[in-house]
C-alpha cells in the first residue's frame, strides 16, 4: 500500500493540531510553515476535514483550526477511509476496466483480501494521539544523540 500525498499531508496537519489540543486554535499559516505544505493545498485538506467533523474552525482574531475530538478518539483508519474510500487496497483484478479471463482461478485475490483486513484492523488501532506520542519519542531520541559528550 502506498499512501497518497494527500493522506500524508492530512496526517501531518491533523497531528500538528493534535499537539495543540485543548489550547488555542492554530492558524493555517502556522500549520503550513511548520509542516511545509502550501497554504492553498492545506485549505483544501482542512476544508474536507472540517466538513467531515474532524476539525472545527474559529473565526476572528485569535482564530484558526482545532481538533473537534480528543486525539485519542481519532483513528487513522477513519481519516484514510474518508480520503481514499473504504477499500484502499485493490482486492482483485475483477475491478479493472478489462475482464480478467483467469478470475475463477485467481489465488492471490484471497491474499489481497486478507491483507486488506489486517491493514484495516491495524489502522483502526492507531490514533492521532499515538502518532503524537511517537513523534515526541523521536524528538527526544534526536536530542539525546546531539548532546555533546563530556570529557
Amino acid at each position: 500500500m502506498r499512501l497518497s500525498t494527500k493522506i500524508k499531508y492530512t496526517l501531518r496537519a491533523i497531528t500538528e493540531l493534535a499537539n495543540y489540543y485543548g489550547k488555542r486554535p492554530i492558524t493555517i499559516k502556522w500549520i503550513a510553515a511548520r509542516q511545509e505544505i502550501s497554504i492553498s493545498y492545506l485549505e483544501q485538506i482542512l476544508s474536507q476535514m472540517r466538513k467531515a467533523g474532524f476539525i472545527t474552525s474559529v473565526k476572528g482574531p485569535g482564530g484558526g483550526y482545532k481538533l473537534a475530538h480528543p486525539p485519542e478518539k481519532i483513528k487513522l483508519y477513519d481519516i484514510i477511509k474518508l480520503l481514499d474510500g473504504k477499500k484502499f487496497i485493490s482486492t482483485c483484478l475483477k475491478q479493472a476496466i478489462y475482464k480478467c479471463e483467469g478470475v475463477n482461478l485467481c489465488i492471490p485475490e484471497r491474499y489481497w483480501e486478507d491483507m486488506a483486513e489486517v491493514l484495516e484492523r491495524f489502522l483502526r488501532d492507531i490514533t492521532v494521539a499515538d502518532i503524537c506520542t511517537e513523534q515526541k519519542k523521536n524528538k527526544e531520541k534526536g536530542r539525546q544523540k546531539r548532546k555533546p559528550k563530556r570529557v
